[in-house]
């Protein structure tokens, strides 16, 4: 605390009382989960897949609008 500097919101909310008590035993239950095996990047669907050519196609003219040459 007395790294902290006077007025710093840090120092307020360590000053506080703890209200609530909080365990950070393992469940019986987690142990069971640790032999999921979990890939980091999944693999792709298809082959090529990814993002394909930008959307194309022709703008529809408005109402009242008339083509200019």
């Amino acid at each position: 605390m007395e790294n902290i500097k006077e007025g710093c919101p840090a120092k307020r909310l360590l000053a506080k009382e703890q209200e609530v008590e909080f365990s950070f035993t393992r469940h019986p239950e987690v142990s069971s989960l640790t032999n999921v095996k979990l890939v980091r990047y999944q693999q792709n669907p298809t082959s090529h897949w990814g993002p394909g050519s930008r959307a194309g196609g022709k703008k529809r003219k408005r109402e009242g609008e008339e083509e200019q040459q």
